[in-house]
């Protein structure tokens, strides 16, 4: 297990197969990142992103984009939702991570991968709990 991601791992962890993603989640979790998106506080760019957090225990935590004036103190969907897991069940791994963007108020049909520190924090969350997660981009 490696402790950052590369380009390879990052293929692998991003484009999985949905045969292997409904073994994790169902299509009610998915869309929970779907909703999670809806209400994201994104006045400044109308980018809205929600993320699903299904954790080992069957929990499920949203978060979505939380944008500020001053761009660096926002926070990124991804970041919130596994923040957020951490905090409030800090003792159970993440099992599978879904995300969805939105782009004034529509699904975006592009992929939208994370953001290198978004990235940087699965892999600690990978780190923390010593074991890999499923990630499906919506």
């Amino acid at each position: 297990m490696s402790n950052r991601l590369n380009n390879t791992n990052i293929f692998i962890l991003f484009f999985i197969t949905l045969t292997r993603w409904r073994q994790a989640f169902t299509w009610q979790k998915i869309n929970a990142a779907l909703a999670a998106a809806g209400k994201a506080y994104c006045i400044y760019s109308d980018f809205a992103v929600g993320a699903a957090v299904l954790l080992e225990n069957g929990t499920i935590v949203l978060g979505n984009n939380q944008e500020n004036v001053a761009y660096p103190s926002g926070m990124c969907a991804e970041r919130t939702a596994l923040f957020y897991a951490g905090a409030a069940y800090p003792d159970v791994p993440v099992k599978a991570l879904a995300i969805a963007a939105c782009f004034k108020g529509r699904p975006r049909k592009e992929v939208v991968s994370p953001c290198g520190a978004c990235r940087q924090v699965m892999a600690e969350v990978i780190r923390r709990y010593g074991r890999d997660f499923d990630v499906l981009i919506i």
